[in-house]
């Protein structure tokens, strides 16, 4: 697999310099929700204890839409190990997606092929082959604006949080994702997303997603991407029911980066975790609202001119699950009744106000 370092398996993700030159290829805003991504992980990976019968998915999935039939709807699974419940995932989504699960072969790059009722169609063949049949224009290599790509805030993230919380694991968990989606199947398609992390629980797959954002309006509410929703609602199809989580930056600016969330004690208080689980009807009640279009930051590459049509979420249609100084384990709990059906107070508009941090 090609990157714009030379080819995958040529590449010493090792190498701390190596390793900062793929990270700072991306927007400095996706990199600093990587940040908070792994710290949502420590509330999440209590989450089994509230919920024995959920298993975690070892799992990376890129979703992209076609736009046009047959196989509109393509699903890229890299199963870093083989675990319970990966089948029952797979074949959920069969209902919508054509699905192709990859692995990693040393020397080899990453390789795969479709699958059918939850196992291999084939034997498995690179990427590109496997995904240039598919491809809905000429391989593209995948180019971010410098306008979104802040190196002081990249650096802060990088050296200052993701280096040092992952170690050894960051090869594997932070950057062959970023080069399987970048360099391995954006290059082919004009729309790609990611999924964050599965589940499998008895009721079926769910997909745990966070982002960091700050409210906006009045009323308080944010915005979701229509691409995204559009995603979420394919899965929602297939079964795959979505807790939708926020980490509120106490600070509502998007000049400020996140890693003060960490540093400043004030802030930790400050930062509220809260979430609502998106199924079908919630979907199609969120699609039916009027559009709103964000600015080209908000693009995947931050292209001048470029724009994005979102939908908003009203701020109290969301629970609370309370701050990120709160133990883990206490908001896992939460997390895990949310799920359960049993919800957790309102978001309100005088609470969120209230955590607000005005210097």
């Amino acid at each position: 697999m090609k990157t714009p370092w030379g080819n995958l398996d040529d590449l010493n993700l090792s190498d701390p310099a190596m390793a900062e030159n793929i990270l700072s290829a991306d927007k400095h805003q996706l990199v600093e929700g990587l940040v908070v991504e792994s710290l949502f992980d420590q509330f999440v990976e209590n989450i089994p204890t509230a919920l024995p019968e959920i298993l975690p998915l070892d799992i990376e999935t890129v979703v992209t839409d076609r736009g046009h039939e047959p196989d509109r709807w393509i699903a890229v699974v890299w199963a870093r190990t083989r675990t319970p419940g990966l089948g029952r995932y797979l074949q959920a989504l069969e209902k919508r997606f054509a699905v192709f699960l990859v692995e990693r072969i040393e020397g080899h790059g990453f390789a795969g092929s479709r699958v059918r009722e939850g196992k291999r169609e084939k034997e498995p063949v690179p990427l590109d082959d496997l995904l240039s049949p598919l491809a809905t224009a000429l391989r593209t290599e995948f180019s971010v604006d410098h306008s979104v790509r802040d190196a002081s805030r990249q650096r802060k993230a990088i050296w200052g949080f993701l280096m040092d919380q992952y170690g050894d694991r960051l090869a594997e968990h932070v950057l062959l994702p970023r080069l399987l989606i970048n360099c391995g199947v954006q290059p082919w398609f004009r729309a790609v997303w990611n999924l964050d992390r599965i589940f499998v629980a008895e009721d079926g797959p769910w997909l745990f997603e966070v982002k960091h954002k700050f409210p906006y309006g009045s009323p308080l509410k944010f915005g979701i991407n229509v691409g995204e929703l559009n995603v979420l609602g394919m899965l929602a199809s297939c079964g795959v029911r979505v807790l939708h989580t926020l980490m509120i930056k106490p600070r509502w600016s998007k000049e400020v980066g996140s890693m003060y969330m960490l540093n400043d004690l004030r802030a930790r208080d400050r930062t509220a975790i809260i979430g609502r689980v998106l199924d079908e009807a919630a979907i199609a009640k969120i699609a039916g609202r009027v559009s709103g279009k964000s600015g080209a930051d908000t693009t995947i590459t931050g292209t001048s001119g470029g724009s994005l049509n979102y939908k908003p979420m009203l701020a109290t249609e969301f629970s609370m699950f309370g701050v990120f100084s709160d133990k883990p384990s206490a908001v896992a709990t939460r997390l895990a009744e949310e799920m359960a059906g049993k919800r957790s107070p309102s978001v309100t508009e005088d609470a969120l106000r209230a955590l607000r941090l005005v210097d």
